[in-house]
C-alpha cells in the first residue's frame, strides 16, 4: 500500500509541475530519467545532451493564422470507411527519382544522418522549415534502444550519391545544435506526435513554406506529393497521390490522428514532406509505409501538421535568431 501511495504522489507531483508551467509559461528543468506524461510538452535536448522541458501554449502569441489552410470537404469526397476498423488505401503510385535536387522544392528536402552514443547510425529524411531549422520524424533522431536522443545529427539538403556511391552535398551540410520533440512521441509513443525539430549550426538560403488544416479530416482528397530518401537510394524520390482518409478508426489508439494517402513511401523516407499541390505548403511529414503502421497493403501513412506543430516551429525559430 505504501508503494502504491508513493506512485500516486509522484503522478500528482508531475501533474502539478505541468500545470504550473502552463500557467507561468516558462521552461523548467527535470532530471534526465524523469518522465512527463503530457502530449503538449516539448522535450528539449541541447548540444551537450542536457534535457529540459518546455510547454508550448495551445494558443500562442505567434500569428499562426498565416499558416492556416482552410479546406472544405468536397460534396462528393470519398472518405475511407472507418467502421469496424475498415481502413483501406485507394490507388497505388510508384516512386520517381528527382533528377535535379537543387530545384525547388527538392532543395529543401534533407538527408538526415543520426549517430547515437552507442555508435549506432541511422538515416532518414527531413524538410527545412527555417533557414537553420529542419523538421524530421522523431523516430529518426530518438531511439530508446540506442540511448535516446542522437548524439550527432548531420543535415544535407538536396544531397545525392554520385556514380561512385559518394554522398554529394551541393548545398553543403549542417550539424545539430539541439533537438526538440513532443512528449507525445518520446514518452507516450503516439504516432500523431512522431515529429521533431533540429536546430542547425549553419543557415541555408531557402526553406519550404508550411501550413496546417484546422480540421485535418477536411483535407481528404487533396492532391499531394511526398518525397524523401529511400534506404540505399541514390537521390531524392517522390510519389504523387492524394489524401485518402484518416486512421481514426484504428483499433490501436496510438495510431489515431494520421492521414492515409495513395502516395507511397519506403523505409528511409520517414520525416520527408507531404506537400499540398494547390498551395505548395508542407502540411505534414511521412510516417511510413501503411502496411508497417496499420496493416493496409498499399500507400503511406503521414503525420498531419497541427497548430501545436506550427507554434513549436515558430518558438524554435525565435530562439535560433
Amino acid at each position: 500500500m505504501k508503494r502504491k501511495g508513493t506512485k500516486i504522489f509522484k503522478r500528482l507531483l508531475t501533474s502539478a509541475l505541468i500545470i504550473t508551467t502552463i500557467i507561468c509559461g516558462s521552461n523548467w528543468s527535470v532530471s534526465a530519467n524523469e518522465t512527463v506524461l503530457d502530449y503538449n510538452v516539448i522535450i528539449v535536448c541541447d548540444a551537450n545532451g542536457n534535457i529540459t522541458y518546455e510547454t508550448i501554449q495551445e494558443k500562442s502569441t505567434f500569428d499562426v493564422e498565416e499558416n492556416t489552410i482552410e479546406y472544405e470537404a468536397e460534396e462528393n469526397s470519398l472518405v475511407i470507411p472507418q467502421n469496424n476498423n475498415d481502413i483501406s488505401a485507394l490507388s497505388f503510385s510508384g516512386l520517381a527519382k528527382v533528377q535535379d535536387t537543387e530545384d525547388s522544392p527538392y532543395r529543401n528536402v534533407c538527408y538526415i544522418l543520426a549517430q547515437y552514443s552507442d555508435g549506432h547510425i541511422s538515416h532518414s529524411s527531413g524538410i527545412l522549415v527555417g533557414f537553420n531549422l529542419v523538421l524530421v520524424s522523431a523516430h529518426g533522431v530518438y531511439d530508446d534502444k540506442h540511448g535516446g536522443f542522437a548524439k550527432s545529427v548531420t543535415v544535407s539538403p538536396g544531397a545525392y550519391l554520385d556514380a561512385n556511391g559518394k554522398l554529394v552535398q551541393p548545398l553543403g551540410s549542417a550539424n545539430k545544435t539541439g533537438i526538440r520533440a513532443p512528449s507525445g512521441w518520446i514518452n507516450l509513443k503516439n504516432d500523431a506526435y512522431d515529429w521533431a525539430l533540429v536546430g542547425l549550426d549553419k543557415s541555408f538560403t531557402t526553406y519550404q513554406i508550411y501550413g496546417y488544416a484546422q480540421d485535418y479530416t477536411k483535407a481528404i482528397n487533396r492532391n499531394i506529393t511526398i518525397m524523401g530518401y529511400p534506404q540505399n537510394a541514390d537521390s531524392i524520390y517522390y510519389s504523387k497521390g492524394r489524401i485518402t482518409g484518416t486512421t481514426d478508426g484504428a483499433s490501436d489508439a496510438s495510431h489515431v490522428g494520421l492521414w492515409t494517402t495513395s502516395a507511397t513511401s519506403q523505409s528511409g523516407m520517414s520525416g520527408g514532406p507531404v506537400i499540398d499541390e494547390a498551395t505548395g505548403a508542407v502540411i505534414g511529414i511521412i510516417k511510413g509505409e501503411a502496411y508497417n503502421i496499420i496493416g493496409i497493403s498499399k500507400g503511406n501513412v503521414s503525420v498531419p501538421f497541427t497548430e501545436f506543430v506550427v507554434n513549436t516551429i515558430k518558438s524554435y525559430k525565435e530562439d535560433l535568431k
